[in-house]
């Protein structure tokens, strides 16, 4: 008998990389540099005859690459099984304050149905059993496109939360979540004269500017040019017959938005104290609402700014989708020349890079809405150069991160890597838009496949100290001679990652294997995945929970959505499979998430994000409850 073929182990294999095991029983050596348990436990898949679709064959093989995507995790987590559970920040009992009933009808789904006219693979579900309803971004249950970020559930999720916990889902009223957080009535606008100015004393506003400009924020948020801004700070101050006209008022909507900005984030003691910051913000949006048709570089600074300053709100989509169309007209979306080194840059030249700046931040802003609320994109990538700056890789990640331009021009960072911004918008476009719903289930593994693979590509191009962990369970490590920016970089990065992975995996809850009982090879890869995404949000959890002391104050809003998306989607699972393995653990992980929200330092505290925060908080403290109820029903059975 001829010897048996030697194989690669489970991690060299989805790699495609050589498994060079010195002897038989050792371990290779990728795995032994990087600290993994060398498997080989992938399924073997049958030979298939002749007369076998070639189809089924690529469903095979993606579904092997998926087991052995979920054993590499497996094996992390046998590495470290010696050092215990997870030892993040501790449990505590969930704060449950007064509930009432609280029920949404249906409402608009990010696939383009409602509950009552679900899809024909979701309305075939049972709306009240809860071993065969998928979870999480499923628009028969629930929705992420609500003005407040909170999810929406609808009747079907309320009956099914209600039969796998046995309790019917109260949350406090804290009244229309439509409404909550309106703007002032249009009568309350206008108690202020249009033309009044809010704006402080010339010195303060160029003290508040040059402490922008010279902080990491402003490196990560590049709303204006030093140079540029003298003029704009000219025409705000300007009293003349035409300080009335289109430029003056555009100047004076950026002068006061960035005073807003500065003061609430950056703002040093005794620095910008005469600053009322909503009086700011009110005023802007007055002024811009008088230049509705103008696109200056002066209002495209100022509506992007009060995106950053509003946060999750509703209005700041309505000033998203004006600054996306104020930066197209300004041709930010198509790439500049860069900018000679033996000279410094001419006036037009920093508009233009101003301009394509802004771009970038428009863009990233843009791709994590329609990822966090499926809701379609403003910018089709189709129609833009998405080229990066020049340098940009090796500036955010290299050690000369304060280095310069040509001309003075700092090279902005930016708050994420720009590559995997653009992996998010590829991953809302082919697994989370409409078109994608008419996806076969082969087509739709094809495209899990190739943007797993894509992002993994991506993640093996990043440093060690910045690159994120493929799961995580124990204690993060964040290199102390990093500064502030580098670590908020860090943190994102494996935030992010993470995030993408999880909702990358659960598209495949959509396939009709994962909803048959019957037990399948197709079942139980899909099953793989659906673990990936869960262990996902797992690793979000625990890394924020270890990080969180290291956020900055200013990224707050950035950053709040991870840990609600995490806990819903192990809160979902947990009302699928409350007998699974890591149900107490998930349970742990769902109780810490509003402690972690707390912790998260914050930058202002007006009393609608106050509002807003309190609702969270009570949100997962109810979300905790109905958890724990999972549990103890199942254990009861």
């Amino acid at each position: 008998m001829s010897p048996a073929r030697r194989t690669a182990c489970d991690s060299c294999y989805v790699r495609k990389i050589l498994c060079d095991t010195p002897r038989v029983g050792d371990p290779c050596n990728w795995c032994q540099h990087h600290n993994l348990v060398c498997t080989y436990d992938r399924p073997s898949l049958p030979h298939s005859s002749k007369t076998k679709k070639k189809g089924a064959l690529d469903v095979a093989k993606r579904l092997e690459l998926l087991e052995a995507r979920l054993a590499q995790v497996h094996g992390l987590h046998q590495h470290t099984s010696r050092r215990g559970p997870f030892h993040g920040t501790p449990a505590s009992s969930a704060r449950i304050k007064k509930p009432t009933a609280f029920e949404r009808s249906p409402r608009a789904s990010p696939f383009g149905t409602s509950s009552e006219s679900a899809s024909p693979a979701s309305s075939s579900l049972d709306p009240i059993n809860p071993r065969e309803h998928l979870y999480f971004h499923n628009p028969y249950l629930l929705t992420l496109c609500s003005p407040t970020g909170l999810p929406v559930f609808t009747e079907a999720c309320i009956k099914w939360i209600q039969a796998a916990t046995g309790e019917c889902p109260r949350f406090e009223e804290l009244g229309d979540q439509e409404t909550i957080f309106s703007p002032e009535p249009p009568s309350q606008q206008q108690d202020t004269a249009a033309g009044e100015c809010l704006l402080p004393e010339p010195w303060v506003l160029n003290s508040l500017v040059e402490n922008f400009l010279s902080s990491d924020f402003g490196r990560s948020f590049p709303f204006v040019d030093s140079l540029l801004f003298e003029e704009t700070a000219r025409l705000a101050y300007e009293a003349s017959d035409q300080s009335d006209s289109p430029a003056h008022l555009g100047a004076r909507a950026c002068a006061l938005t960035i005073c807003a900005i500065a003061s609430t984030k950056l703002k040093q003691p005794g620095e910008g104290d005469c600053i009322d910051v909503q009086a700011c913000i009110r005023q802007a949006e007055r002024l811009l609402s008088r230049i509705p048709t103008d696109a200056s570089l002066q209002k495209l600074q100022a509506t992007v700014m009060l995106v950053s300053h509003l946060g999750a709100f509703a209005d700041a989509r309505v000033y998203h989708t004006m600054a996306c169309r104020i930066v197209f007209a300004l041709g930010g979306h198509i790439r500049v020349a860069d900018i000679p080194q033996d000279r410094k840059p001419t006036p037009q030249e920093r508009h233009d890079h101003n301009v394509r700046c802004l771009f970038w931040l428009c863009y990233f802003c843009d791709k994590d809405i329609a990822l966090r609320t499926f809701l379609p994109p403003v910018i089709p990538d189709e129609y833009c150069d998405l080229t990066l700056p020049r340098g940009y890789v090796e500036l955010i990640y290299g050690p000369n991160r304060s280095s310069r331009g040509a001309g003075e021009i700092p090279m902005p960072w930016f708050i994420s890597d720009l590559r995997l911004i653009q992996i998010k918008s590829k991953v809302a476009n082919q697994l989370y838009s409409f078109a994608s719903t008419k996806k076969s289930d082969a087509e739709i593994l094809h495209t899990i496949r190739q943007l797993d693979e894509e992002l993994e590509r991506w993640r093996l191009t990043i440093p060690a100290e910045f690159a994120p962990s493929l799961a995580i369970r124990h204690g993060v490590k964040l290199s102390e001679h990093l500064e502030q920016s580098a670590k908020m970089l860090h943190i994102d990065l494996h935030l992010a990652y993470h995030h993408l992975l999880s909702i990358i995996h659960y598209a495949s809850a959509r396939c009709a294997g994962a909803r048959g009982s019957e037990r399948s090879e197709i079942h139980y890869g899909l099953q793989s995945s659906l673990d990936l995404s869960v262990e996902a949000s797992r690793s979000t959890l625990i890394f924020l929970s270890l990080a969180v002391h290291h956020l900055a104050s200013e990224v707050f809003w950035l950053f709040m959505f991870y840990p609600v998306s995490a806990f819903l989607g192990l809160f979902f699972n947990l009302l699928r499979s409350p007998g699974n393995e890591h149900a107490e653990l998930d349970l742990e992980l769902i109780r810490t998430a509003s402690e972690v929200l707390q912790k998260m330092p914050k930058s202002d505290s007006s009393p609608e994000k106050k509002a807003y925060l309190d609702r969270i908080d009570q949100f997962c403290g109810e979300i905790s409850r109905l958890a724990e109820c999972a549990i103890a029903r199942h254990r009861e059975r």
